[in-house]
């Protein structure tokens, strides 16, 4: 939990701050507003996803930054 809080202090200054020694990177990424909803409540449902969605939009998260320790 101190490590949520520090990085929750530290992200808004991503390339000033630090991370504790414990972590390794920083990833950050979007989710698909158009099919991320509909994945997660199929699956709650014990249902597959409809795949031409899917397919239509090409992913459910994509990641927009990776910052290791120290950068």
């Amino acid at each position: 939990a101190e490590d949520i809080e520090h990085t929750r202090n530290e992200m808004p200054r991503l390339y000033h701050g630090r991370a504790t020694a414990h972590t390794l990177t920083w990833c950050r990424a979007n989710r698909s507003l158009r099919v991320f909803a509909h994945v997660v409540e199929a699956l709650a449902a014990g249902r597959q996803p409809d795949t031409v969605a899917l397919a239509r939009v090409g992913y459910l998260m994509r990641n927009i930054g990776l910052d290791g320790n120290g950068t």
